[in-house]
């Protein structure tokens, strides 16, 4: 069940992306924020400003463009290095 606030919310980002000139817009769909749209294999394109809607900074899918191979593979290989350092900081609670 969808409640009021989120319902609220979804509004507040087809409003905020008419008044900035991009139409009508499908929250989830069109419209993601950063994190959301490089899990995707997207990237925001250079120089592409995002619009806030409260505390969220989100982007169209006209500003954003697919990733590279090369980019996702150093994507990936800075996942794995970080992933890594963290290993061996790991202290198990529950032997």
């Amino acid at each position: 069940m969808i409640n009021d606030r989120s319902i609220r919310n979804e509004l507040a980002v087809v409003q905020a992306f008419k008044q900035a000139g991009f139409g009508i817009v499908k929250p989830y769909d069109d419209v993601l924020t950063f994190p959301r749209w490089m899990a995707k294999g997207f990237r925001p394109l250079k120089g592409s400003k995002s619009v806030r809607v409260g505390s969220l900074r989100l982007f169209h899918k006209s500003q954003v463009c697919e990733l590279s191979a090369e980019e996702q593979k150093a994507m990936q290989d800075r996942s794995d290095a970080a992933m890594a350092r963290c290993a061996g900081n790991v202290i198990q609670l529950h032997p």
